[in-house]
């Protein structure tokens, strides 16, 4: 505990943010030492807040980790618990007693501080685990190196609680919760639209693949705010001569209505300019596009300026389509085709059928491709895999 607390008083020393709760001195007495801190008064954060509300704080909380990354720190039990909201509606970040100050690497390599992460308040030690088992990031919670990626990880995982008043990653124990860290992907459409990208680039489970920098994350949220606000798509280039126009019908109406009358359904028709992004083509003299199960997204292949392909997703709430696959296989024909939960896209590359999260991500191969009989607008019948002699079907 001792060693915790001078940590805290040097991590605390060094910083002075008014997002950070300030130290002033440290005392020492016959009974032992102080810390004498600033009074923060109010309670810490708790969800759940309004979209409006939850990125005025998020923006304070990115500022604070943003003065502490600069100085080296790490702070590595970032939570709601420990983010106090005054009456004022100021963020003060506190506890920083598990912080990592810029330790020099071992004989290995590794940091001692950084892979020795503890669920109690005991002094650091190589091989045990620091940090809130649900607030942990994937490498946190497997004793790799950290970084101040992790920091980042538990933004997204707090951001994500005050928008929804739960917790992303909840097990019955702390085995469990581990592994939800470690293995649970998040369903983004429990939060609001204008926020999933920023989460999935906030809780990408590699770190090699996650926002590096939480100044970006901060330019981000400004960006979500515009977005909340409206914002308007940008026009046509003229510059691009490869523009195709996406007419597509969405049926509303509710069953039993359908059922129990004679009425024809209600079927309003939507019309979109779809654009492929800067620097890309749609692939095909007819555009090789499918439209997403719950009928809010279109999925494209793309071929770009150089002859590579790639694969987009075009929401209907969003005023652009997006790129979420990238040095894409094409001698086959890519023929992207989605999930029936609307959640990720399947396409053919490179004689294999993979997947990609309809919000980005790592691509995964599912198996090879043996054969596969196409129908309608990109959408598979019938996919061969190969798994020995006799090759499930998959519909």
């Amino acid at each position: 505990r001792l060693i915790r607390f001078e940590r805290e008083a040097k991590v605390l020393a060094a910083l002075n943010h008014p997002n950070i709760a300030t130290i002033y001195a440290i005392e020492e007495s016959e009974e032992g030492k102080a810390l004498i801190m600033e009074l923060v008064p109010g309670a810490p954060i708790k969800g759940p807040l309004p979209l409006s509300e939850t990125l005025r704080y998020a923006r304070q909380l990115a500022s604070a980790l943003d003065a502490a990354h600069d100085k080296g720190i790490t702070h590595r039990d970032l939570k709601p618990a420990n983010i106090m909201l005054t009456p004022d509606g100021i963020v003060k970040v506190l506890d920083f007693g598990l912080a990592a100050i810029n330790q020099a690497p071992t004989e290995s390599g590794a940091d001692l501080g950084a892979t020795a992460p503890t669920l109690t308040l005991s002094p650091t030690q190589l091989g045990t685990i620091i940090g809130t088992a649900p607030y942990m990031s994937p490498e946190q919670a497997r004793g790799l190196p950290l970084d101040k990626r992790t920091d980042i990880w538990a933004f997204g995982v707090t951001l994500w609680e005050l928008l929804t008043g739960k917790r992303l990653f909840q097990g019955t124990d702390v085995t469990e919760t581990l592994a939800a860290v470690v293995l649970k992907e998040p369903d983004f459409t429990a939060v609001p639209f204008e926020t999933r990208r920023l989460l999935s680039s906030c809780l990408e489970k590699e770190a090699k693949n996650r926002l590096r920098d939480i100044g970006d994350w901060e330019r981000l949220l400004e960006q979500s705010t515009q977005s909340a606000a409206g914002a308007k798509p940008s026009g046509v280039s003229s510059l691009v001569p490869w523009i195709a126009t996406a007419t597509v019908t969405v049926a509303l109406g509710i069953l039993g209505y359908i059922h129990f009358t004679a009425r024809p359904p209600v079927t309003p028709t939507v019309q979109l300019l779809v654009e492929p992004p800067p620097g890309y083509r749609f692939s095909g003299q007819a555009p090789r596009m499918s439209m997403s199960p719950d009928g809010t997204a279109l999925a494209a292949a793309l071929q770009s300026s150089t002859g590579s392909a790639a694969l987009a997703v075009r929401m209907f709430g969003e005023p652009e389509t997006r790129v979420i696959a990238t040095d894409v296989e094409d001698r086959g024909g890519v023929m992207p085709f989605w999930s029936y939960d609307s959640q990720n896209v399947g396409f053919f590359s490179d004689g294999k059928l993979k997947r990609v999260s309809a919000h980005g991500g790592p691509v995964r191969v599912l198996c090879d491709a043996l054969s596969q009989d196409m129908g309608g607008l990109g959408t598979p019948k019938t996919l061969f895999c190969s798994a020995g002699p006799q090759p499930p079907q998959i519909s």
